[in-house]
């Protein structure tokens, strides 16, 4: 998944399925922070519209 956020560009969204995420203790999102430490980059994780259906990503800078 962290490959997958270092190769977004800027306006990308990418969907995660619940399916898809093994983590147990932590969303997306905690991953998101992580490559904004390492980067300048900043990302927006939101959970989907569906219940259970994943997250949604966006590269915003």
């Amino acid at each position: 998944m962290r490959t997958m956020l270092m190769n977004m560009k800027q306006g990308e969204i990418v969907l995660i399925e619940s399916h898809e995420w093994k983590w147990k203790s932590a969303t997306p999102a905690y991953l998101c922070r992580r490559v904004e430490e390492k980067t300048k980059w900043k990302f927006v994780c939101e959970k989907a519209l569906q219940p259970k259906s994943g997250w949604l990503i966006t590269r915003v800078e």
